[in-house]
């Protein structure tokens, strides 16, 4: 059986270039079509792929194999070019080395998946640092995405106290959607955008569910007491009004059940 060719997404290729996600497809796409007119496979180098942006939306990628960098180094000069080529070489022996420590080359999608996981490691720390996450928070991120690739960390960690996603805070409340009967997240966020929390009552976590991976805002204990003394004191609303993007104001339609969960 013929082993598929390792690859790494055109997102972490338009990072290594310092380019728009969107200007490297256009580049991308042009390359494919150079490379039709002379008969050559683009799937040597380029196969076309999707992934899910922050707000769950399918957007289209590449997969770009080391040959695919080779092309798109080629096409770039000076400093640039070279920094390039430096970071793909880099990049692509890392890979080869993590099989090489251990996992079977044949289980190609365990090596791809744990090849997606060292990319979002690299790219996401430099952004928590930036955001002025400590280190908790990034070996925290670091730790959960290496658990969703099987590999479990030698390190125990605790965060300084339980958070919790609008989800959960909605069933905390006992609110939830008059017409799904599913917990008012939506709703539970604009009550959050009225109530003005301050920076250190929520974190931003990383998380991945199926293909999306994504940041999600997560909020402290006292945020839940917060969110029931401002329903208790608006009279258990039904109808939760906010605006929409057009300037169009909607109601969140909901009901209150009384769970008694603290």
């Amino acid at each position: 059986m013929k082993q598929i060719e390792q690859s790494i997404s055109s997102i972490e290729v338009a990072e290594m270039v310092v380019k728009a996600h969107n200007d490297l497809l256009k580049d991308i796409r042009r390359y494919c079509e150079q490379l039709g007119q002379g008969k050559i496979p683009q799937s040597d180098f380029f196969t076309e792929s999707t992934y899910k942006n922050s707000q769950n939306k399918e957007m289209p990628c590449y997969n770009v194999t080391k040959k695919g960098c080779e092309f798109i180094a080629h096409k770039l000069t000076g400093v640039k070019g070279t920094e390039f080529t430096a970071k793909y070489i880099n990049r692509f022996h890392d890979m080869e080395d993590t099989i090489r420590q251990g996992i079977p080359q044949k289980d190609n999608s365990k090596t791809e998946h744990l090849a997606s996981v060292n990319n979002a490691v690299k790219i996401l720390t430099p952004m928590l640092k930036a955001a002025g996450c400590d280190s908790k928070i990034q070996l925290l991120t670091a730790k959960t995405l290496y658990e969703k690739a099987g590999v479990k960390l030698p390190v125990l960690i605790e965060s300084d106290q339980q958070y919790y996603d609008t989800v959960h805070i909605a069933r905390k409340v006992g609110l939830y959607y008059q017409s799904s009967g599913k917990p008012a997240d939506k709703a539970i966020n604009e009550i959050i955008r009225r109530l003005n929390i301050p920076d250190n009552m929520y974190t931003e976590t990383w998380e991945s569910k199926g293909k999306w991976q994504g940041t999600v805002r997560k909020y402290a204990p006292q945020v839940i007491d917060m969110i029931r003394q401002w329903y208790l004191d608006n009279n258990y609303p039904k109808d939760i009004e906010y605006i929409q993007c057009d300037g169009q104001a909607k109601c969140y339609h909901v009901i209150w059940r009384n769970t008694g969960v603290a």
